[in-house]
């Protein structure tokens, strides 16, 4: 079996990736904004339009990892991911960027929920914990070296390097996940019980964010409530968001089980990571554009300024992972976790673990035990930040 430090860093690639252009792409957007002659709400649809396509292919990734072998989906996504930063280079107006990113966005958001799941099939049970630690503090990379990788390209080359810089690293990475990360297919049994994925959900959810999105870039302008048009906005948001709950509370396999909300731990976690997402997706967007705008920082001077909280942020987590991983079993009914969550879990095939006896909370936190679905409301978030 390949050693599980390199599958890890094989697996993190994508993910790595993708936190570094998010970071890098907010210090860039003053200069964007010029590039493109588009207004700050105009270019905020670079990462608006990324962040709600992530949000649609992280629902899909589970049906794709109930009918494909993991690995090839995790070379699908990073691949996917690869070809839209080529098609993002040589993008010539504002339009054609964002779609880029839309099928950027796609491709992460397949991506990013199998990575883990390789993950926690090569690391063992007592060092899952550990394994999602690992992978916490990798996103962080982003953070950390984006906003100073962001500044020195644009204040010394083309803004196109911001996503050239993903091509040689993405076919390292699929070169990488090829060589070293083993065959996971998947077991005809597995592959019976969901023969279509929920296409009816993702597509309420996407008409519910859409309009909302758009409804929170636009609204500041256009006086709120005071414009029709806002208002069929929101009446849209309210009729799909409606019906999204319904239909995903009645379907036997929906794309994003809404039941484990019930659980007020979990739930309460949610509605944290929640807040947590618009706070700083809202701050990482508007800092840099203070910086440039008002302060008159130069874009590396912005970015230098931004890389002290990413290590503050690395530090929090890896402790987080670490004292969840040596203290939650103390603190917590591990039967009742691991029967209440493992019982409302819809995709095994996306969880294989959740079957194994002797699953608890000190080695899968609840957050983890249907990443997917978790971070579909993690993103909308994020996303709704951007917007804002």
């Amino acid at each position: 079996m390949a050693n599980k430090w390199i599958v890890a860093i094989s697996v993190t690639t994508g993910a790595m990736m993708a936190a570094v252009d998010t970071s890098v792409l907010n210090i860039a957007t003053p200069h964007l904004r010029g590039v493109f002659s588009a207004t700050t709400s105009e270019i905020s649809w670079i990462s608006t339009g990324y962040l709600l396509t992530v949000v649609m292919g992280m629902p899909l990734s589970g049906w794709v990892c109930k009918h494909f072998d993991r690995k090839k989906v995790c070379q699908g996504g990073l691949f996917v991911f690869i070809i839209a930063s080529m098609l993002c280079c040589f993008s010539t107006d504002l339009n054609s960027l964002i779609l880029a990113r839309v099928l950027q966005g796609m491709g992460t958001g397949i991506l990013l929920p199998v990575e883990q799941v390789i993950l926690r099939q090569t690391f063992p049970p007592k060092e899952q914990g550990l394994a999602m630690g690992i992978y916490g503090v990798t996103i962080m990379i982003g953070p950390a070296i984006g906003p100073l990788l962001g500044g020195l390209i644009i204040d010394h080359s083309h803004w196109s390097l911001i996503f050239f810089i993903n091509i040689p690293i993405g076919i390292a990475g699929l070169l990488m996940i090829e060589r070293f990360v083993p065959e996971m297919p998947v077991e005809a049994s597995t592959k019976s019980t969901g023969n279509k994925p929920d296409m009816a959900g993702i597509a309420l959810l996407a008409t519910a964010l859409f309009p909302l999105l758009y409804l929170l870039e636009r609204g500041d302008r256009l006086d709120w409530f005071e414009t029709q048009s806002n208002v069929i906005l929101l009446l849209v948001f309210i009729s799909a968001i409606t019906m999204f709950c319904a239909h995903e509370l009645m379907t036997l396999k929906p794309a994003v089980q809404l039941r484990i909300l019930a659980n007020r731990a979990f739930s309460s976690a949610m509605l944290m990571s929640f807040v947590l997402g618009i706070v700083v997706a809202a701050t990482l967007f508007v800092l840099p554009i203070f910086m440039q705008d008002v302060l008159g920082y130069s874009a590396t001077d912005a970015g230098m300024a931004l890389v002290p909280q990413s290590y503050r942020d690395d530090g929090g987590l890896s402790f987080g992972w670490h004292f969840i991983q040596l203290f939650a079993s103390s603190i917590v009914d591990r039967n009742w976790t691991s029967d209440w969550l493992l019982q409302r879990s819809s995709d095994d095939a996306l969880y294989p673990w959740s079957r194994h006896d002797g699953c608890d909370l000190a080695t899968n936190p609840p957050g983890y035990f249907n990443f997917t679905h978790s971070n579909t409301f993690v993103d909308l978030c994020i996303a709704a930040g951007a917007a804002k």
